[in-house]
């Protein structure tokens, strides 16, 4: 991460940390709290409701695993009543974290995948159902710790959002039920929970965040025309030339999928659509 953008911060987070020890939480105030990705905000805004107020460091269209933050949102984050983390094994938040204890021992700093088995050393917590049923009773834990009199708005709030996740979760598995085909080929392989749970197979081109090289390309192409594959998964925060050399080389579709949509249950839906046109 960019040497300013660190120094911003630590200047940010020095200051606000006296500030906020003479801070007093009051009755029906909002809370404010920082989070990395949209996906998060979503979730913090569906179970907190009016009584928060969210700043996202990373916006619409950008990845979490190359972008750096404006110094604005930085300012926004020296602001929050906390941190609320994606994971322990992000490393975009890992760079900021390292920086913020050492320099501001007094900020919160909450881990949403508290309880989460982490697979394969994957952060991408946030797309698998199961993991984002865990995360949505660590956002409510915390809320009611801060503001334990509107304890049944939240509790209200979070049963409504489990319930949409179970729906939508029920809607996707009854269509992967009815597809003959159960590879999934995607540039970025951020899907791995998500596929936990629906029985696929995550099928990946990009490798430890480096587009693949022209032999690893072949093997690819090999095996997609073996499993028939006929739909190529692409994120548009990615790269998406070397899906495309496959998908011409095999014959197959391209579908855009996001990973870090600002509505997570209007996405899984859409996901589930492409999935299901995407034997065809």
């Amino acid at each position: 991460m960019n040497r300013k953008i660190i120094f911003l911060i630590v200047c940010v987070l020095s200051l606000s940390g006296c500030k906020k020890e003479e801070k007093i939480q009051t009755a029906n105030s909002k809370l404010k709290v920082s989070v990395t990705i949209l996906p998060y905000a979503d979730f913090v805004n569906r179970i907190g409701g009016k009584f928060v107020e969210v700043n996202t460091l990373v916006p619409p269209g950008a990845s979490p695993e190359s972008y750096e933050p404006e110094p604005l949102k930085l300012i926004e984050l020296g602001k929050s009543d906390a941190y609320l983390l994606t994971s322990s094994i992000l490393g975009f938040e890992n760079s900021l974290t390292n920086k913020i204890k050492s320099e501001n021992k007094n900020f919160a700093l909450i881990d949403l995948s508290k309880g989460i088995k982490i697979i394969d050393n994957n952060p991408h917590v946030w797309l698998g159902i199961k993991e984002v049923r865990i995360i949505s009773e660590n956002i409510c834990d915390y809320l009611v710790s801060k503001m334990p009199e509107e304890k049944e708005y939240f509790l209200t709030n979070k049963s409504k959002f489990i319930t949409q996740l179970d729906s939508a979760d029920n809607f996707i598995k009854n269509i992967v039920e009815q597809m003959e085909n159960k590879a999934m080929l995607v540039y970025h392989p951020a899907w791995g929970y998500f596929a936990n749970d629906y029985g696929l197979e995550e099928i990946a081109i990009e490798k430890d965040g480096n587009n693949p090289k022209a032999s690893d390309i072949a093997k690819l192409i090999d095996k997609a025309r073996v499993l028939k594959i006929k739909t190529v998964f692409m994120e548009k925060q990615f790269d998406s030339s070397p899906a495309k050399t496959i998908a011409d080389e095999i014959g197959a579709k391209i579908e855009f999928i996001d990973p870090v949509p600002t509505d997570f249950i209007k996405n899984l839906y859409d996901i589930a659509e492409k999935l299901k046109r995407s034997e065809n």
